[in-house]
């Protein structure tokens, strides 16, 4: 798993959530993408400098060009971790249930406290050549996927753990 961060104009922000990250997962890869004004390297991670504020978008999509392990955690870069989330958990699962990405959202007093599950699948649109992509399922306020406190969800917030395959073809 490699974590991504896009940055832009908040560098004690993200120099913060890595150093948190390092507490919890001292050998997790990570990249960081920086579209501020007058980017600085970062030690420890695979840092990219793009154009001045080139937005989050095309960050998120370079960050995950520039992955190279088949899962990602994508977060924010104000993100801070009370608790290790289990990731080994997590992944399996993913495998068991064929989820591409499985989604967090963090509240200000809170750590994890919503999980969201997620199943991309390709559909052809009305001309064969153009792909694009929909989810299985719309959110539901209950647990979807027995045994899990995840549901189903048509949406993901800024962090999530996902399959970079998946996450590619979805540009």
């Amino acid at each position: 798993v490699t974590f991504l961060i896009k940055t832009h104009e908040r560098r004690e922000f993200v120099e913060r959530t890595l150093r948190n990250i390092r507490a919890w997962y001292p050998t997790m890869r990570g990249v960081v993408v920086d579209d501020s004004r007058e980017p600085k390297p970062l030690d420890g991670v695979m840092y990219c400098s793009i154009e001045y504020d080139t937005g989050l978008g095309a960050g998120r999509n370079e960050l995950v060009r520039r992955a190279e392990t088949d899962f990602v955690m994508m977060l924010d870069d104000d993100i801070v971790f009370r608790d290790p989330m289990d990731i080994p958990a997590t992944l399996e699962l993913m495998e068991q249930n064929s989820l591409d990405i499985v989604a967090f959202r963090f509240f200000q007093d809170r750590n994890i406290s919503e999980v969201g599950c997620m199943q991309l699948r390709p559909s052809v649109g009305a001309d064969a050549s153009q792909s694009t992509t929909t989810l299985l399922s719309t959110c539901h306020n209950n647990p979807s996927l027995p045994g899990t406190p995840c549901f189903l969800c048509n949406d993901v917030s800024h962090q999530f753990l996902g399959r970079t395959e998946a996450l590619r073809r979805m540009g």
